[in-house]
């Protein structure tokens, strides 16, 4: 069961990059930011569902452990907050939440269903920080390789004004 899982996780994450990526090709800065942030409400959404569910339970009862499961929703939570609150930080929050999803696949000889989830939240981070990363390199590239001009600068309707007058 833990192998049909992993297969087609990667299926589908091979399928989404596919996807991504062809359309990263033809997209300005403002596109790939906005697909790096449905990608990160992706990954918010797929950790979301565990992590709730770890909270009620550990929480039931009363167990510290339940602190777990609120870690996993304030770190999945972090890039989506960011996208709109501080911009700078999304890369660092991306890169977080993929560190702590690998760390989840490391780990994953405890419980088998952890293997899939935390396979998936790979490709997830990892797909809306190569968005984001990518997106960087566009707006930078926009600016430092824009070409000239070939009209002449406008002039002011005062600059006009001069110029007609004996």
């Amino acid at each position: 069961m833990v192998r049909a899982g992993v297969i087609f996780v990667v299926v589908a994450f091979l399928v989404a990059a596919t996807v991504m990526l062809s359309r990263a090709r033809r997209a300005d800065a403002a596109a790939l930011r906005r697909l790096s942030r449905t990608w990160s409400w992706a990954g918010f959404v797929r950790a979301a569902a565990p992590s709730t569910v770890r909270l009620v339970l550990w929480l039931s009862a009363g167990a510290p452990k339940a602190l777990i499961g609120l870690g996993g929703l304030l770190l999945s939570a972090a890039p989506v907050v960011a996208g709109y609150r501080w911009p700078r930080l999304v890369g660092v929050s991306l890169l977080l939440c993929l560190l702590a999803s690998i760390g989840m696949a490391v780990g994953w000889q405890h419980l088998f269903a952890l293997l899939p989830l935390s396979l998936a939240l790979t490709g997830i981070w990892l797909l809306a920080l190569a968005l984001h990363l990518q997106a960087g390199r566009t707006g930078l590239h926009a600016h430092t390789n824009s070409a000239p001009s070939s009209r002449a600068p406008r002039k002011t309707p005062v600059e006009r004004r001069d110029k007609t007058r004996p």
